[in-house]
Formats: structure tokens, C-alpha cells, sequence
């Protein structure tokens, strides 16, 4: 739904309609996460919309009413949301359905704990498996690195033409099953846009601890705190923790361009679409539908854990997904994320009358 053409008159002028935006995010930051500083932060917008929406499970969902800022090719801004007030259970025959093709292949591989998070993007609501449960991110992780970049144009607009020297470091030595197919080089400089584009489409490690030695910790653990995420543990890719329905926040939030401004969720979520991993979430997809997504790895002895999450662009009804996996065969941890999002896409194209933006 288009917030000029759709909602408000078109005399109303521009500066009421940035002013709207504003509040809405300061809104949904603090109530959906719900930080404590909402409730100072409720005092003064109270007056201008009621109550802030925030995602409803599939089984308690209802019609959010939202609306959305078009004219954007990867973001969506939500601009305000009106209370609930119709119930939809045509969501709740889908949530069933999905869940029982999905646990009866997770029945298929007894030896592989999985964890599903979905979420309806158009609308907001959402179901979950084991979407509790902790993993270990390992390359995930490189897309809050990449937030905490973009954030930092807000107050050094030349930052993404900075230069970072790639070095070793011998600190960070594990050892990628799946290969980057274009790294940087030790001892060349390179802009920070040209190593978040290494990190994020080639899960570069180098490039990314360049860019984490580049920017003070605070600076990256600030985009956990702002969204009011747990803070991953400092061990960079080592023994971090997180669960499929926390990690999805980050892509939920470039989605709604509440955190990041248009222009740098955009720029995020583009980015994203040019990861080369095609052995997840996108392996069973149409070749043609576009996926915004990360994956990330790790390997120990006996155990070998494998993720993808991102935003499935699906015309007319985008969905977020993020399957992660832990089991003792790498191979079969990817077929089940693959085939986990075949059964989701699948299962949304069916349902496509009842996902379609307005």
C-alpha cells in the first residue's frame, strides 16, 4: 500500500509525512524490542498513533493494517501500523500445512537439529521450529559488521571510501569449507565499500576482520544493543551463539528501514543479493526470484553446522527465512535448508492470494 496515494490526501505536504516516518521508527525500535526507553519515548508519541505493531505468530495473527513508503527495489518502509482488528486464520491452515512437511523431512534426518523462522513480510506474521535455539553464527555475523558500517555514514558520510589495510592475523586462522571464490590480498588497501562487498558477497574472512580492526568494537556491538539483540560473545566466529529468530531481526529491520535510512538499507540489502553461496535457501527456488541472504559455516571434528538466512523476493508477497542446522554431515545439513525453503516457497505460492501486498 502506497502511503500517499493509498492513505493521506495529496495536499498533505512532505515534511508531515518525513516527520510521520521519524516517529513511526522511533516507535517501532523501542516497542518491538521492547527497551526500556519506550516508555519515556511513548509520552510524546502516544498522541499520534496508539499502539505500535509488533510481529503476531500465525496463530494469533491478525490484520496489521500496515502501511508501507514505496518506490524502493529491496526495502520496504513501514510508516505506521493501525491496532488489530480482524482475525485471519487463512494464516493458520498455511502455518500447519508448512510445519508438516517440514518436521516430516526433519523426521528424514534424525542425526540433523534444525531450526526454522518465518515471517510474511507484507503483513508481519510469523511461525517458527525450534526458532529458540542457539547456534553458532560464524559468517551471519558479517552482516551486523556491515550494519555497523552504513550506520557510521550517518556521521562520516565518506566512510565507505575509506581506505583499510588487509594484514594477517594470526589470531583469526579457521579455515573455510566453503572458499571464497574472490579474496582480498595481504598488504593491499582497499575502501571499506570494496571490503564489505569481498566480506558480504564472498564471505571473505579477511576482509571482514579488516573491517573489524577497523572500526572500535563499540561501534559493532552498538547494533546489537540498539535493536535490543544479546550481544554474541567476543570470540569473533568462535564460539558466538544466536537463534534463527533474533538473527532474523537484522534482516527484518534492512527490510523495514528502521535502524539504517532508506538509502543504506538498499544499499544493505542489494549487497545481499549478490551472495555467490547457492546451496541453501536458494538451491531449490526459481533461478529468476531474487533472494537477499547469508550463510555461514562452522566445522569441528564431529560436528559440522551450516546456516542461511535472508529475504526471499517473491513478486507480489516477499517472505524472510532463516534455516539453520546442526548436524555431522555438511551435505546433508544443506539439502535439508534447501529443501526446507522449497517446501516454504512452495507452500507461499500456494497461498499467494493471502501474502499479496495490497
Amino acid at each position: 500500500m502506497n502511503f500517499l496515494s493509498d492513505t493521506i490526501k495529496p495536499a498533505v505536504n512532505k515534511s508531515y509525512l518525513r516527520a510521520k516516518t521519524l516517529v513511526f521508527r522511533l516507535r517501532s525500535r523501542f516497542c518491538y524490542f521492547n527497551r526500556p526507553a519506550f516508555y519515556l519515548a511513548a509520552a510524546v508519541i502516544i498522541f499520534l498513533s496508539g499502539y505500535c505493531c509488533g510481529g503476531k505468530k500465525i496463530a494469533d495473527s491478525y490484520d496489521t493494517g500496515q502501511i508501507r513508503e514505496g518506490g524502493y527495489e529491496y526495502i520496504n518502509p513501514l510508516l505506521e501500523c493501525d491496532v488489530a482488528k480482524e482475525s485471519i486464520p487463512k494464516y493458520i491452515s498455511f502455518e500447519e500445512e508448512t510445519k508438516k512437511q517440514i518436521n516430516k523431512i526433519k523426521n528424514d534426518h534424525p542425526n540433523v537439529t534444525i531450526a526454522v523462522y518465518f515471517r510474511n513480510l507484507n503483513n508481519g506474521p510469523w511461525f517458527g521450529i525450534n526458532e529458540n535455539e542457539n547456534f553458532i553464527p560464524a559468517s551471519l555475523l558479517k552482516v551486523p559488521v556491515m550494519m555497523a558500517y552504513l550506520k557510521q555514514t550517518e556521521t562520516d558520510p565518506l566512510i565507505l571510501e575509506k581506505r583499510l589495510t588487509v594484514i594477517k592475523d594470526d589470531n583469526f586462522n579457521y579455515k573455510q569449507r566453503v572458499v571464497p571464490t574472490s579474496q582480498v590480498e595481504i598488504g593491499k588497501s582497499y575502501p571499506v565499500a570494496e571490503l564489505l562487498h569481498y566480506s558480504i558477497a564472498y564471505s571473505d574472512n579477511l576482509a571482514t576482520i579488516t573491517l573489524i580492526n577497523g572500526l572500535p568494537s563499540e561501534k559493532i556491538n552498538k547494533v546489537y544493543s540498539d535493536l535490543g539483540l544479546p550481544l554474541p560473545t567476543a570470540s569473533y566466529e568462535t564460539d558466538a551463539v544466536i537463534s534463527t529468530k533474533n538473527y532474523a531481526s537484522f534482516f527484518r529491520i534492512l527490510y523495514n528501514a528502521s535502524y539504517l535510512n532508506e538509502q543504506m538499507s538498499e544499499y544493505a540489502l542489494k549487497l545481499l543479493t549478490e551472495v555467490d553461496f547457492r546451496n541453501g535457501i536458494v538451491a531449490k527456488i526459481p533461478p529468476d526470484i531474487k533472494v537477499a541472504h547469508k550463510f555461514g559455516e562452522r566445522n569441528f571434528e564431529n560436528l559440522t553446522q551450516i546456516h542461511d538466512c535472508g529475504i526471499v523476493y517473491a513478486p507480489h508477497y516477499p517472505y524472510l527465512i532463516c534455516v539453520m542446522t546442526r548436524g555431522s554431515n555438511m551435505d546433508e545439513n544443506e539439502e535439508l535448508i534447501a529443501e526446507t525453503s522449497r517446501i516454504v516457497f512452495n507452500k507461499v505460492f500456494e497461498n499467494r492470494e493471502n501474502f499479496k501486498r495490497e
